[in-house]
């Protein structure tokens, strides 16, 4: 069956604008339909603050991959685009993640989706409003939906985190 995956891209090497081209030359291998793609943001690295500002993106693609074969796809573009394993908190030349997965919560060893992190983010939460104004999950028998733009507003009183439009950037 066909379904909506949103997937977060970002890498704060020098190389990582081709390696997001790259990744999204791929990637659109892996849709049925028309990669759709978020402005790039230059955003603030999370964690270990001593580090490159990151350039991030969100790209919807619709998929009959399932969420553990996806993954797998997922992880050998990564390696074949020059990905090599670090430190969680580590410079990295290109990080893809799976945000949302149709509307489903999915939890392995290996996978969790929606992704453990993404209403805590801004460089997730800003080019995923590019795509989409509300995310809808189910949640037993209901599903909940998440109004982006309240998320966001929400988020910037609390955090020191900044996401900046890639062109509007002065970098």
């Amino acid at each position: 069956m066909l379904q909506i995956v949103y997937l977060g891209i970002g890498g704060n090497q020098e190389e990582t604008l081709k390696a997001i081209e790259k990744a999204l030359n791929e990637l659109a291998l892996f849709s049925e339909e028309a990669l759709e793609i978020s402005k790039l943001y230059k955003t603030s690295p999370v964690g270990d603050k001593n580090q490159n500002n990151f350039t991030n993106l969100v790209c919807r693609l619709h998929t009959s991959f399932d969420p553990k074969l996806l993954l797998k796809k997922i992880e050998l573009l990564e390696k074949k685009i020059g990905k090599t394993p670090k430190p969680k908190w580590a410079s990295r030349l290109i990080d893809i993640d799976i945000l949302f997965y149709g509307n489903i919560i999915y939890s392995d060893e290996a996978l969790q989706i929606p992704h453990p992190h993404w209403q805590e983010r801004l460089f997730v939460l800003i080019p995923l409003l590019d795509l989409t104004p509300t995310i809808s999950i189910r949640e037993g028998e209901q599903s909940k939906n998440y109004d982006l733009r309240v998320m966001i507003q929400n988020l910037t009183f609390d955090t020191s985190d900044w996401v900046i439009p890639l062109n509007d950037s002065n970098t």
